[in-house]
């Protein structure tokens, strides 16, 4: 059975990016998860995202890993657990609506996990708002 080891609605809009080279959005310093049974938690960002120009694209991917979790801007660390999104709405205002699914396997348990999403841009600027983080032990 599924046990939720995590919410965090409404997570601090991360600054926009003009990086083509994967950064960190620094959400890690909340979205933290230590497995109590299995060892295995499926993890889900929520949120829009949006470019400065419909020719430019943001792609984001979950990434997860101990420690002290990365900063906003940081270079893209940790294993990465799904596959990208990407997105390339023009309209910072609203924005397109994404979902960001993966799964951690094989945690140690009694361990606590960081799990940050990372992004980049094809080209211009590229931003995430109003995201959420939800986290299940399976």
């Amino acid at each position: 059975m599924a046990a939720l080891i995590n919410l965090n609605q409404f997570l601090t809009d991360p600054a926009t990016t003009t990086s083509t080279t994967p950064v960190m959005m620094g959400f890690g310093s909340t979205c933290k998860v230590t497995p109590t049974t299995t060892g295995r938690v499926l993890a889900s960002f929520t949120g829009r995202a949006f470019t400065d120009s419909s020719l430019n694209a943001t792609v984001s991917r979950i990434r997860y890993g101990t420690g002290t979790a990365p900063s906003y801007g940081a270079a893209g660390t940790g294993t990465v657990i799904s596959g990208g999104v990407a997105c390339n709405s023009a309209n910072p205002g609203k924005g397109q609506t994404i979902t960001c699914i993966g799964m951690a396997a094989s945690l140690t348990i009694g361990t606590a996990y960081w799990f940050d999403l990372d992004f980049v841009t094809t080209g211009g600027i590229a931003g995430m708002n109003e995201m959420s983080f939800l986290a299940f032990e399976v």
